[in-house]
Parts: C-alpha cells; sequence; structure tokens
C-alpha cells in the first residue's frame, strides 16, 4: 500500500516552527522547575525521589509514544490495533513498576534512607499510567489535522502543573498534599 494512502486527510503537522518550539520550551521549563523547586522547598533527598521514579516510571509512556505512533502510523487505517491496547499495557506495565519498588521498600531490598520513596509510589504511577493514555493516542491530533490544538492543550497544562508547583507550598501545604495535588491534576488532565 501506497504512504499517502494510509493517512487521513488533513494529517500531518501543520505547527509553525515558533508553536513547536513554545511547546518544547514549555516542557523543558516546567520539568526543570520541578526538579529545582521540589529540592528548594523539600530539599534534595526529597527531590531526588521524585525524579529517580518519575525517570524509572516515565520510561514507559516514553516507550509507548514512540514504538506505538510507529505501529499506528505504519499500517493502513484498516488494520491498525486499537490504541486502548496501548495505553492499558502502559498502564499495567507502570503498576508492576510501582508494586516493585514497594515490594523492594517492603522486602528491605534497600537501603533505610530509601524509605521516603514509598510517599511517590502510588501518585507517581497514577500520573504515568495517564500519560501511557495520552502517549498510546498522541498520534490522533496529527492524523486528524489538530495538532494546534494538541500543542495549546499541552501548554495550557504544563502552565497549570507550574501553578501547581508554586502555590501548594506558598498555601502552607505539606509535601503529601502537594504531591497528590500535582499527580491528581496531571493524572486528570492527562487522562482527558
Amino acid at each position: 500500500t501506497d504512504a499517502a494512502s494510509t493517512v487521513a486527510p488533513g494529517a500531518g503537522d501543520p505547527r509553525s516552527e515558533r508553536l513547536k518550539f513554545i511547546h518544547t520550551l514549555s516542557d523543558v521549563l516546567v520539568s526543570t522547575a520541578l526538579a529545582a523547586h521540589w529540592s528548594l522547598v523539600y530539599g534534595a533527598a526529597q527531590a531526588g525521589c521524585l525524579l529517580i521514579l518519575l525517570r524509572v516510571m516515565g520510561f514507559v509512556p516514553a516507550l509507548v509514544s514512540s514504538a506505538w505512533a510507529q505501529v499506528v502510523m505504519s499500517r493502513p487505517e484498516a488494520q491498525r490495533p486499537s490504541s486502548w491496547l496501548a495505553a492499558l499495557t502502559g498502564a499495567g506495565c507502570v503498576a508492576v513498576a510501582a508494586l516493585m519498588v514497594r515490594l523492594a521498600l517492603h522486602a528491605g531490598w534497600l537501603a533505610p534512607s530509601w524509605s521516603s520513596l514509598g510517599l511517590y509510589v502510588w501518585p507517581l504511577a497514577l500520573w504515568q499510567a495517564a500519560a501511557c493514555l495520552i502517549a498510546a493516542a498522541s498520534h490522533r491530533p496529527f492524523r486528524h489535522g489538530r495538532a494546534r490544538a494538541y500543542t495549546l492543550q499541552c501548554i495550557a497544562m504544563n502552565g497549570v502543573q507550574a501553578l501547581l508547583l508554586v502555590l501548594p507550598p506558598w498555601l502552607g501545604w505539606g509535601l503529601q498534599s502537594h504531591l497528590w495535588a500535582l499527580a491528581g491534576f496531571l493524572c486528570i488532565a492527562l487522562s482527558l
């Protein structure tokens, strides 16, 4: 089958270079702000727990995003498997990773200095499971000519995430409340 026949009309990436740059910049800024602000507010050890688990669990949605888009876009539309399969498989892998971390903590496989990881496991697992949902469907806006709207939604989500980094400590919230507010928002926003 001709590659052009597998792409829907209006598909592709009509975004301007400027909009792509702003999207990438917002991703970088909010990621950097997360690391720096969490360390500033809660200390290096807590920031380390957050960032290590984000790195480990975040590998799954990154893999779903890159691999699944290739699978879907390489097949004619009639032969494309459902994105739900990739989303649920990714979410399942995140759940297994979370369970393994909990098991390692419970079994004493990690030094006691790593006990703070326990605070982060489930909020980050929900966040990254939701990231698997959006990763499995990330090709859709490009196939259906909605890449610009998708990018604007991502930038807006990064803006709210930045506010959720700053406001809770300013309002006197503790680490656990702050973490659940951030992860809860991202779980809902990514799932929608």
